[in-house]
């Protein structure tokens, strides 16, 4: 096949034309899945058949944006994940332990008692908190083939992490990473408040990244099993913490998992891990948040313990 040759000249008036628009914006996304189950999910994708009951924690604002800025960006948030039919979305009532500012954000949500203690006490399966990046801001060129009309500009990269827990068995989900970078020419921002400028680049920038959070948390928390647990066993009645809200179904059978141990971390705090498989509970009577089970089985089940629908 033969092929069409473009002369230097079309490329040079094309970047000219492109550059003399004051702002233009690239995306970057970066997904990592700790759960164990990543490979294999990626090649036979599976689906929970129950919601998951999630709370969503204030967004760390590292960004310095103020915390009326901040808030607004968690009540987009909120709202985008809400839209999900797989998903209960609640926001973190007042009193809730929440994380410390930093670079260790996700361990000291798995690592504060409080935290986990108040989320199991609401049914909560999941929780979903965040950092708000500090704003990157630096200086470029021009690509090298527009000289000698090399312009200086202006970089903004606005970058959203979300942190996605497990509160029964303290699973690291995912770790998404979404940003969205804006450049400037120099000349086009003479004069202008930096201020001004960063709003500008926020309220282009935020909803796109919000919008992918939201889509990337949908899918990850989709392909996770659901996980309860057992709140009360009276005359071989097992009592567990989902019920109709979440679709459970009479007959439908969950795995029974012991707590687990404990692992003592570097801050001197505690992990708690998946303990193992000890047998499976059918559902007999469902009511609105709880429902009623009898073991399948042998197996030597109590109070407190997981419970999966897979």
């Amino acid at each position: 096949m033969k092929r069409h040759h473009f002369s230097g000249l079309f490329f040079l008036v094309t970047a000219i034309i492109l550059f003399a628009v004051p702002g233009c914006s690239t995306t970057k996304s970066v997904l990592e899945v700790i759960s164990p189950k990543a490979v294999a999910e990626k090649i036979l994708p599976t689906k929970s058949g129950l919601k998951k009951r999630v709370m969503v924690l204030p967004l760390v604002d590292d960004a310095r944006l103020g915390s009326g800025r901040a808030a607004e960006t968690t009540a987009s948030f909120i709202k985008l994940l809400r839209k999900s039919p797989y998903l209960l979305v609640y926001q973190a009532p007042e009193g809730v332990p929440l994380p410390k500012r930093g670079r260790h954000i996700k361990l000291s949500i798995l690592t504060n008692p409080a935290l986990i203690k108040r989320a199991e006490d609401l049914d909560i399966n999941t929780l979903i908190s965040g950092t708000i990046n500090p704003i990157e801001i630096t200086d470029k060129k021009t690509a090298f083939w527009t000289w000698p009309f090399r312009k200086a500009l202006k970089s903004y990269v606005v970058t959203v992490i979300i942190f996605v827990v497990g509160v029964q068995d303290g699973t690291i989900y995912m770790i998404n990473n979404e940003s969205v970078e804006m450049t400037f020419r120099e000349d086009k921002l003479k004069d202008q408040d930096q201020g001004k400028i960063i709003d500008r680049v926020l309220k282009k920038a935020m909803p796109r990244i919000l919008k992918r959070q939201s889509k990337a948390v949908n899918r990850g928390l989709v392909r996770e099993p659901w996980s309860g647990r057992i709140l009360s066993i009276e005359n071989n009645s097992i009592m567990i913490n989902a019920g109709s809200e979440v679709g459970v179904k009479p007959g439908q059978e969950f795995t029974v998992f012991a707590q687990g141990e404990t692992i003592a971390c570097k801050d001197g705090k505690s992990l708690k891990i998946l303990g193992k498989k000890l047998g499976k509970i059918k559902v007999t009577s469902i009511m609105e948040r709880h429902s009623l089970a009898v073991p399948v089985g042998e197996g030597e089940f109590s109070e407190g313990q997981v419970v999966r629908d897979r």
